[in-house]
Protein backbone atom coordinates (compact mmCIF):
# COMPACT_ATOMS: atom_id res chain seq x y z
CA UNK A 1 0.00 0.00 0.00
CA UNK A 2 2.97 2.18 0.61
CA UNK A 3 4.60 1.80 -2.55
CA UNK A 4 1.41 2.27 -4.35
CA UNK A 5 0.79 5.65 -2.87
CA UNK A 6 3.17 6.91 -2.11
CA UNK A 7 4.41 10.40 -3.54
CA UNK A 8 6.85 11.33 -6.07
CA UNK A 9 7.92 13.93 -8.52
CA UNK A 10 4.95 12.76 -10.73
CA UNK A 11 2.38 12.64 -7.97
CA UNK A 12 1.23 9.36 -6.42
CA UNK A 13 0.94 6.22 -8.82
CA UNK A 14 -2.50 4.96 -7.35
CA UNK A 15 -5.23 6.57 -4.76
CA UNK A 16 -5.78 2.75 -2.75
CA UNK A 17 -9.27 2.88 -1.10
CA UNK A 18 -9.95 0.00 1.26
CA UNK A 19 -13.26 1.23 1.83
CA UNK A 20 -14.45 -0.24 -1.49
CA UNK A 21 -13.88 -3.99 -0.24
CA UNK A 22 -16.66 -5.82 1.54
CA UNK A 23 -14.91 -5.76 4.41
CA UNK A 24 -14.15 -1.89 4.72
CA UNK A 25 -11.38 -0.81 6.80
CA UNK A 26 -12.18 -2.86 9.37
CA UNK A 27 -11.23 -6.71 7.56
CA UNK A 28 -7.76 -8.15 7.27
CA UNK A 29 -5.66 -6.61 4.01
CA UNK A 30 -5.58 -9.97 2.06
CA UNK A 31 -8.54 -12.57 1.99
CA UNK A 32 -7.98 -16.06 1.80
CA UNK A 33 -9.49 -18.09 -1.22
CA UNK A 34 -11.94 -20.20 1.02
CA UNK A 35 -13.22 -16.85 2.17
CA UNK A 36 -13.60 -15.33 -1.02
CA UNK A 37 -15.71 -18.22 -2.14
CA UNK A 38 -17.98 -18.12 0.49
CA UNK A 39 -18.42 -14.73 0.62
CA UNK A 40 -19.58 -15.22 -3.36
CA UNK A 41 -21.22 -18.16 -3.08
CA UNK A 42 -24.12 -16.11 -1.35
CA UNK A 43 -25.81 -13.52 -3.34
CA UNK A 44 -23.74 -10.53 -2.93
CA UNK A 45 -24.96 -6.99 -3.83
CA UNK A 46 -25.36 -6.61 -7.80
CA UNK A 47 -22.83 -3.76 -7.85
CA UNK A 48 -20.31 -6.71 -6.65
CA UNK A 49 -21.25 -8.83 -9.34
CA UNK A 50 -21.12 -6.31 -11.78
CA UNK A 51 -17.77 -5.69 -11.03
CA UNK A 52 -16.66 -8.62 -10.79
CA UNK A 53 -17.41 -9.29 -14.38
CA UNK A 54 -13.94 -7.23 -14.53
CA UNK A 55 -12.07 -9.27 -12.31
CA UNK A 56 -8.82 -10.96 -13.67
CA UNK A 57 -6.41 -12.74 -11.63
CA UNK A 58 -3.11 -11.34 -12.01
CA UNK A 59 -0.18 -12.91 -9.74
CA UNK A 60 0.03 -16.13 -8.11
CA UNK A 61 0.63 -19.87 -7.96
CA UNK A 62 -0.78 -21.55 -11.20
CA UNK A 63 -3.43 -23.61 -9.09
CA UNK A 64 -4.72 -20.71 -6.84
CA UNK A 65 -5.02 -18.67 -10.00
CA UNK A 66 -6.85 -21.94 -11.71
CA UNK A 67 -9.20 -21.74 -7.77
CA UNK A 68 -10.03 -18.27 -8.18
CA UNK A 69 -10.97 -18.05 -11.58
CA UNK A 70 -12.91 -21.15 -10.98
CA UNK A 71 -14.85 -19.34 -8.14
CA UNK A 72 -15.23 -16.05 -10.31
CA UNK A 73 -16.76 -18.55 -13.41
CA UNK A 74 -19.27 -19.79 -10.50
CA UNK A 75 -20.48 -16.70 -9.11
CA UNK A 76 -20.87 -15.00 -12.85
CA UNK A 77 -22.76 -17.98 -14.25
CA UNK A 78 -25.28 -18.21 -11.02
CA UNK A 79 -28.74 -17.88 -12.69
CA UNK A 80 -30.09 -14.62 -10.80
CA UNK A 81 -33.82 -13.06 -10.59
CA UNK A 82 -33.25 -10.66 -13.94
CA UNK A 83 -35.88 -8.28 -12.68
CA UNK A 84 -34.40 -7.64 -9.60
CA UNK A 85 -31.36 -7.63 -11.21
CA UNK A 86 -32.24 -4.54 -13.67
CA UNK A 87 -34.07 -2.89 -11.08
CA UNK A 88 -30.90 -2.47 -9.24
CA UNK A 89 -28.44 -1.70 -11.67
CA UNK A 90 -31.41 1.23 -12.94
CA UNK A 91 -31.31 2.31 -8.80
CA UNK A 92 -27.32 2.60 -9.23
CA UNK A 93 -27.81 4.34 -12.67
CA UNK A 94 -30.57 6.71 -11.15
CA UNK A 95 -28.03 7.21 -7.51
CA UNK A 96 -25.03 8.17 -10.10
CA UNK A 97 -26.77 10.56 -12.14
CA UNK A 98 -28.20 12.21 -8.76
CA UNK A 99 -24.60 12.49 -7.39
CA UNK A 100 -22.90 13.58 -10.60
CA UNK A 101 -25.22 14.96 -13.24
CA UNK A 102 -23.53 16.55 -15.62
CA UNK A 103 -24.37 18.33 -19.56
CA UNK A 104 -20.60 18.38 -20.42
CA UNK A 105 -20.34 15.42 -22.57
CA UNK A 106 -16.54 15.32 -22.56
CA UNK A 107 -17.36 14.75 -18.44
CA UNK A 108 -16.80 10.80 -20.01
CA UNK A 109 -17.80 8.89 -17.54
CA UNK A 110 -20.70 10.70 -15.98
CA UNK A 111 -22.46 12.37 -19.61
CA UNK A 112 -25.84 10.42 -19.79
CA UNK A 113 -25.21 7.77 -22.93
CA UNK A 114 -21.48 8.12 -21.62
CA UNK A 115 -19.32 5.62 -20.63
CA UNK A 116 -20.66 4.39 -17.47
CA UNK A 117 -24.36 3.44 -19.08
CA UNK A 118 -22.17 1.75 -21.77
CA UNK A 119 -20.64 -0.33 -18.80
CA UNK A 120 -23.74 -0.72 -16.73
CA UNK A 121 -25.51 -2.04 -19.62
CA UNK A 122 -22.39 -4.66 -21.00
CA UNK A 123 -22.29 -5.72 -17.45
CA UNK A 124 -26.32 -6.20 -16.64
CA UNK A 125 -26.44 -8.50 -20.20
CA UNK A 126 -23.37 -10.47 -18.99
CA UNK A 127 -24.59 -11.31 -15.49
CA UNK A 128 -28.26 -11.64 -17.15
CA UNK A 129 -27.15 -13.83 -20.13
CA UNK A 130 -23.89 -15.71 -18.56
CA UNK A 131 -25.49 -18.52 -17.02
CA UNK A 132 -26.51 -20.24 -20.78
CA UNK A 133 -23.92 -18.57 -22.88
CA UNK A 134 -20.58 -18.09 -20.60
CA UNK A 135 -18.67 -16.92 -23.53
CA UNK A 136 -20.11 -13.03 -22.91
CA UNK A 137 -17.78 -13.14 -20.34
CA UNK A 138 -15.73 -10.75 -21.53
CA UNK A 139 -13.48 -8.28 -18.85
CA UNK A 140 -13.34 -5.85 -22.22
CA UNK A 141 -16.73 -3.42 -22.23
CA UNK A 142 -16.37 -3.57 -26.43
CA UNK A 143 -15.00 -7.02 -26.68
CA UNK A 144 -18.21 -8.23 -24.03
CA UNK A 145 -20.53 -6.01 -26.34
CA UNK A 146 -19.43 -8.31 -29.18
CA UNK A 147 -19.48 -11.44 -27.59
CA UNK A 148 -23.21 -10.54 -26.75
CA UNK A 149 -23.64 -9.76 -30.14
CA UNK A 150 -22.34 -13.32 -31.18
CA UNK A 151 -24.03 -15.57 -28.84
CA UNK A 152 -27.38 -13.65 -29.88
CA UNK A 153 -28.18 -11.76 -26.92
CA UNK A 154 -28.33 -8.48 -28.44
CA UNK A 155 -29.42 -7.88 -32.12
CA UNK A 156 -25.86 -7.78 -34.53
CA UNK A 157 -26.49 -3.95 -35.29
CA UNK A 158 -27.30 -3.18 -31.42
CA UNK A 159 -23.93 -4.72 -30.62
CA UNK A 160 -21.62 -2.92 -32.66
CA UNK A 161 -23.59 0.50 -31.71
CA UNK A 162 -22.87 -0.15 -28.39
CA UNK A 163 -19.07 -1.55 -28.71
CA UNK A 164 -18.15 1.17 -31.07
CA UNK A 165 -19.71 3.55 -28.63
CA UNK A 166 -17.83 2.06 -26.01
CA UNK A 167 -14.25 2.35 -27.92
CA UNK A 168 -15.06 6.36 -28.79
CA UNK A 169 -15.09 7.15 -24.80
CA UNK A 170 -12.81 5.34 -24.01
CA UNK A 171 -10.68 7.01 -26.36
CA UNK A 172 -11.31 10.22 -25.93
CA UNK A 173 -11.30 9.80 -21.56
CA UNK A 174 -7.56 8.54 -22.20
CA UNK A 175 -6.66 11.32 -24.29
CA UNK A 176 -8.38 14.04 -21.68
CA UNK A 177 -6.69 12.63 -19.03
CA UNK A 178 -3.11 12.86 -20.70
CA UNK A 179 -4.00 16.14 -21.80
CA UNK A 180 -5.88 18.43 -18.86
CA UNK A 181 -5.19 18.22 -15.42
CA UNK A 182 -8.85 19.75 -14.90
CA UNK A 183 -12.30 19.18 -16.62
CA UNK A 184 -12.33 19.88 -20.39
CA UNK A 185 -15.02 21.62 -21.91
CA UNK A 186 -15.69 22.68 -25.69
CA UNK A 187 -15.26 26.38 -24.64
CA UNK A 188 -11.95 25.68 -22.17
CA UNK A 189 -10.36 23.16 -24.51
CA UNK A 190 -7.08 24.31 -26.67
CA UNK A 191 -7.89 24.41 -30.18
CA UNK A 192 -4.59 22.13 -30.95
CA UNK A 193 -6.23 19.63 -28.27
CA UNK A 194 -9.81 19.35 -30.30
CA UNK A 195 -8.00 18.78 -33.45
CA UNK A 196 -6.47 15.61 -31.92
CA UNK A 197 -9.51 14.53 -30.16
CA UNK A 198 -10.97 14.69 -33.46
CA UNK A 199 -8.58 12.68 -35.40
CA UNK A 200 -8.71 10.38 -32.63
CA UNK A 201 -12.59 10.15 -33.38
CA UNK A 202 -12.15 9.98 -37.23
CA UNK A 203 -14.05 12.74 -37.91
CA UNK A 204 -12.61 15.98 -39.90
CA UNK A 205 -13.40 18.52 -37.68
CA UNK A 206 -14.16 19.53 -33.68
CA UNK A 207 -17.88 20.38 -35.04
CA UNK A 208 -17.91 17.53 -36.63
CA UNK A 209 -16.60 15.31 -33.55
CA UNK A 210 -18.98 16.99 -31.46
CA UNK A 211 -22.18 15.94 -33.46
CA UNK A 212 -20.59 12.02 -33.33
CA UNK A 213 -20.59 12.34 -29.63
CA UNK A 214 -23.88 13.54 -29.28
CA UNK A 215 -25.45 11.35 -31.86
CA UNK A 216 -23.48 8.42 -29.72
CA UNK A 217 -24.63 9.27 -26.60
CA UNK A 218 -28.47 9.35 -27.72
CA UNK A 219 -28.02 6.14 -29.26
CA UNK A 220 -26.60 4.83 -25.51
CA UNK A 221 -28.90 6.19 -24.21
CA UNK A 222 -31.96 4.57 -26.21
CA UNK A 223 -30.76 1.27 -25.57
CA UNK A 224 -29.95 2.08 -21.73
CA UNK A 225 -33.87 2.66 -21.65
CA UNK A 226 -35.19 -0.01 -23.91
CA UNK A 227 -32.92 -2.38 -22.17
CA UNK A 228 -32.88 -1.46 -18.16
CA UNK A 229 -35.05 1.57 -17.52
CA UNK A 230 -37.83 0.43 -19.04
Amino acid sequence: MTALSAPTAEGKLYEVDLRLRPSGNAGPLATSAAAFARYHAEPAWTWEAMALTRARVVAGAPALARRIEDTILGALTRPRDIAALRRDVADMRARIEKAHRSDNPFRIKYFRGGLIDCEFLAQFLQLSAAPSHREVLRRDTASAFEALGQAGVLAPRVAAELAAATRLWIGLQALLRLTMDEEATAQTMPAALQTTLAAAAGVPSFAALLARMEETAATVRAHFARLIEA
